[in-house]
């Protein structure tokens, strides 16, 4: 493990990042914060491996986890093993990031839980990723591989920390996206998430460094996420 500090663009220079408090949040199921290893704070000891050797960077006061393309982090307990993250209904993801480039050469996972294959029990039941043409996209699976998508668009938050967010219902359908605390897309797909209990939890492939993710089952409202936003200081 090595850990350095480094310069930054607009944020590192006029504003110190806070890392998420989650104290506040309804049923934070997993939560990494990166500032030293790959440990779940949650208490539901979800740990992550990584596939490279952890570096570890401070911008703008917030130490992260560097990550490029072929960096995957998934769970050391392995797939179908992390009961309480196979969620279906109510949810709302937090990703710190600091994204170098937007254009990813491949779909990169900034959170998701999913499995391999197109069984039911290998469902994604909630992914936020980065597409190859700079759009953030909200993907989860039903019956056996339909989809339900958002596709808002990516744009101005590279070179700088970034708090990208869903949320989604206690139904399972109504989905909103947000960057910086404000709602970029909502949709209602046409089901909720089923199946997933062969799924893990995954980040793979982001061109930047992972600051904080948090997993709450819990709908966070649009005020919420805002105040979550200004508090980390994206907002």
């Amino acid at each position: 493990m090595t850990s350095r500090v480094v310069g930054g663009a607009s944020t590192a220079a006029s504003t110190t990042i806070e890392a998420i408090d989650v104290s506040g949040f309804a049923d934070v199921r997993a939560h990494w914060d990166f500032e030293a290893d790959l440990e779940d704070s949650s208490g539901n000891a979800y740990h992550l491996a990584n596939t490279a050797a952890n570096q570890f960077v401070t911008i703008a006061g917030k130490t992260a986890l560097a990550s490029n393309a072929g960096t995957r982090l998934d769970e050391v307990a392995g797939v179908g093993n992390s009961p309480n993250l196979q969620i279906t209904g109510a949810l709302t993801v937090h990703v710190l990031v600091y994204l170098n480039d937007g254009l990813h050469s491949s779909s990169a996972y900034l959170a998701a839980f999913l499995g391999t294959g197109e069984t039911e029990a290998a469902n994604i039941l909630y992914a936020l990723q980065i597409a190859t043409d700079s759009t953030l996209e909200y993907i989860h699976e039903y019956g056996s591989g339909s989809n339900a998508n958002a596709y808002p668009e990516l744009s101005g938050i590279t070179g700088k920390w970034s708090l990208l967010t869903m949320t989604r219902d206690a139904a399972g359908r109504v989905l909103v996206l947000y960057i910086d605390g404000e709602a970029v897309w909502t949709d209602t797909a046409a089901s909720a998430p089923t199946g997933g209990t062969t799924g893990e939890f995954v980040s793979e492939d982001v061109q930047g460094y992972l600051g904080q993710i948090v997993i709450d089952a819990d709908e966070q409202s649009a005020s919420e996420v805002l105040a979550v936003a200004q508090q980390v200081g994206v907002a």
